[in-house]
């Protein structure tokens, strides 16, 4: 069943090795009898880019995701979008700074 919702998954150091490896979003549409309408990952605060990069840009290829971004490319805008700086997303910005990014690119309403 297709359901007009996106599933967008955020990784960060610790967690885009996994998320990142081909089967991560099929078993979660498998997990949730579903094909979502668009399959993001959203990556964020890792040590090596042109790794993630190159995990990520394999997934798109093989059509296991749609899109994926980087946090630090959309954070700016995604903060003028909101009203808000840097400053106020305190001192531990990366529990907050992908859950604004994942709210303001553009995708489905839902």
């Amino acid at each position: 069943m297709d359901v007009p919702v996106d599933l967008v998954i955020s990784c960060f150091e610790r967690t885009y090795r996994d998320v990142l490896k081909p089967g991560f979003f099929s078993q979660i549409e498998r997990q949730n009898c579903a094909r979502f309408k668009r399959r993001v990952a959203l990556i964020n605060n890792v040590q090596d880019r042109s790794c993630a990069e190159q995990l990520a840009r394999a997934l798109l290829e093989n059509g296991e995701i749609d899109e994926y971004h980087w946090v630090s490319d959309h954070l700016d805008r995604s903060l003028k979008q909101v009203g808000m700086t840097r400053r106020d997303l305190g001192r531990i910005p990366h529990y907050s700074d992908w859950a604004l990014v994942m709210h303001t690119i553009p995708g489905s309403q839902w």
